[in-house]
C-alpha cells in the first residue's frame, strides 16, 4: 500500500498525469472527486479483505489453462 500511495502522489507532480486521471475518471463516469479520495479509500482496505477477495476470484478449480505450441513442434 505504501508503494501504491507514494507512486500515486509522486505522479501528481506532472500536469499530464493529473490530466490523464481526470480525463479517465470523467470518461468512465466516476467523477473527478474519486481522484481526491483514492488514497484514503485504498488505505481503508485491509490485507484480510484483499486475501478474501483473491481467494474468491482466483480459484484454481475454475481456472482455464492454455498451452501454446508453435507450428512444426511435436
Amino acid at each position: 500500500k505504501a508503494q501504491l500511495e507514494a507512486d500515486f502522489i509522486f505522479e501528481q507532480d506532472q500536469i499530464s498525469t493529473q490530466s490523464y486521471y481526470l480525463g479517465m475518471l470523467s470518461t468512465v463516469g466516476l467523477g473527478i472527486d474519486k481522484m481526491f479520495t483514492y488514497v484514503d479509500n485504498m488505505n481503508s482496505i485491509s490485507a484480510t479483505e484483499v486475501s478474501a477477495i483473491a481467494k474468491h476470484y482466483l480459484n484454481f478449480d475454475d481456472a482455464n489453462s492454455v498451452e501454446l505450441i508453435p507450428q512444426g513442434v511435436k
